[in-house]
């Protein structure tokens, strides 16, 4: 395995033992029907299955394993996220959005804007698993929906 400072950037093209260890990882992760034949060849399969990796720890979906993929494929949880609250933005508001619409709790547009609807099915999110419900997306939450989303593509 890698350590945080050898993590190698893999995408469509790479080969090698860091792609080996990639796809056992991804083969851990997966249904036996999804498995990919581990063979150090990084793919447009094994591209696919770190997109869903990266939608399982709600990372921005590029199919290439970077740093942030590597951490946290080896924690099994989301690492280095950061907190939402009301009036942050970017992607991983959409990305939290998603999540929550998916799954009933966020009615609105994946707009990437934390506001008041993102908040509500925040914290009705938080209500429903029995969490301290302050609307925002701390590291608990994170690992919360990331366990949803790996629910939503093994099912």
């Amino acid at each position: 395995m890698f350590t945080a400072v050898t993590y190698p950037i893999l995408k469509v093209g790479s080969q090698g033992l860091g792609v080996v260890d990639l796809q056992r990882l991804i083969n851990l992760r997966v249904p036996s029907f999804l498995q990919i034949e581990v063979n150090g060849i990084y793919d447009i399969k094994t591209a696919a299955l770190v997109s869903v990796i990266q939608y399982q720890f709600l990372l921005p979906q590029t199919g290439i394993t970077d740093g942030l993929t590597w951490k946290s494929l080896l924690a099994g949880a989301p690492v280095d996220r950061p907190i939402l609250r009301r009036n942050a933005t970017g992607e991983d508001v959409a990305i939290v959005q998603e999540v929550l619409q998916r799954i009933g709790y966020y009615k609105g547009e994946i707009s990437g804007i934390f506001n008041r609807k993102t908040q509500t099915a925040v914290l009705a999110f938080q209500i429903s698993r029995n969490f301290y419900a302050d609307g925002i997306i701390s590291d608990r939450i994170w690992a919360a929906l990331s366990d949803i989303a790996t629910l939503l593509t093994v099912d």
